[in-house]
């Protein structure tokens, strides 16, 4: 456990010649195991996703005093959610929080303190994925369309309306054409602010950034990866990770930057480092190492150019800025932990 007072410092340095810096505040590994997701609701206060937990498949954390303030189990109860598929997490206005639950394909409203309020239903049950952009407009994709990557829907109370306001197809973007072909590749994290919503693939260096009124950016970064091809016989299958390198892992923003998560690195699943880290006992480790990264890309969030990068001390797999806080969900000393750091 990292003390409180113990500072480590880490620079970004980008075109404008100003140098930002990462101080470590302290870091909380008590109460998490196997977290998939983090959302940071305020200063110090995160949810966790552990879909292996079946007590406590959300939970609302106190950081920096080490308490767990409340739970949501798993079930089909009202309230309850899958122990399957992406949670996608964001604040409704001041006292609320949307979770959209892939496993039961609807989203749920919490309050601030995480008690169940009602749930969301989207009239087009094709709808697997949604995130909330602002009180009248959500973010969604379906499952297993190759044409349509995503579009904005109106929220309509606690119903998604059933007639997309804006598309966003597979033949918009040279990069994206791949989707159609294997709708598979269509998976990657999703992140919404008051400016817009901004989504990337797992297999795919493209991120797109989508404004409620349907202005379509693209984010320049220094990687080019394209969709990979994927051979099979019968219906769709995603990309191995031993012979494509992931990219985009997690997106997050603040006033001024878009931070994007990013891999570039395969799986090593060849037989003779099988062979050596099961005998070792390392295989579990690397297998979670694998979906872990150092790079943050930094991106003017004005002209959607890249301006640098942080290479994070920690391996990382989800990242959140909140305030000139850096938050991030990192592997190390074989366990995870959310670690604090302070950007100035």
């Amino acid at each position: 456990m990292r003390l409180f007072g113990i500072f480590l410092f880490v620079g970004i340095t980008i075109k404008s010649g100003i140098c930002q810096e990462l101080k470590e505040v302290y870091s909380y590994h008590e109460n998490i195991y196997t977290p998939s997701a983090f959302y940071v609701l305020g200063e110090d206060t995160i949810l966790t996703v552990e879909l292996g937990n079946r007590d406590a498949v959300l939970s609302l954390h106190d950081i920096k005093n080490k308490q767990v303030i409340a739970t949501r189990r798993g079930g089909r109860g009202p309230g309850e959610l899958s122990q399957n598929g992406l949670k996608y997490i964001s604040k409704m206005g001041k006292d609320s929080i949307w979770v959209w639950d892939e496993g039961q394909q609807k989203g749920m409203i919490f309050d601030d303190k995480l008690n169940y309020l009602t749930d969301v239903v989207a009239k087009d049950h094709g709808i697997g994925t949604a995130l909330i952009v602002n009180d009248t407009t959500v973010i969604a994709k379906k499952a297993f369309d190759g044409d349509n990557v995503v579009a904005l829907y109106p929220l309509e109370g606690n119903r998604i309306g059933g007639k997309a306001l804006f598309s966003i197809n597979s033949g918009d973007f040279k990069s994206l054409l791949p989707i159609t072909e294997n709708p598979l590749l269509n998976q990657g994290p999703m992140f919404a602010d008051r400016d817009a919503a901004y989504m990337g693939f797992y297999f795919g260096s493209t991120v797109l950034a989508l404004s409620a009124e349907g202005k379509v950016d693209t984010i320049s970064t220094p990687y080019n990866l394209p969709f990979p091809i994927v051979d099979y016989d019968k219906g769709y299958m995603a990309p191995d990770h031993g012979k494509s390198p992931e990219a985009t892992l997690d997106i997050s923003t603040d006033d001024d930057h878009i931070y994007i998560l990013f891999s570039g690195k395969k799986f090593d699943v060849g037989p003779f480092r099988q062979l050596v880290n099961g005998i070792t006992g390392k295989l579990a480790e690397e297998i979670e190492k694998s979906d872990n990264t150092r790079e943050v890309l930094v991106i003017d969030k004005k002209s959607k150019k890249y301006i640098g990068s942080l290479d994070l001390p920690v391996m990382s797999k989800r990242i959140f800025v909140h305030g000139n806080s850096l938050y991030t969900l990192s592997y190390g000393d074989k366990r995870y932990s959310i670690i604090k750091y302070k950007m100035r």
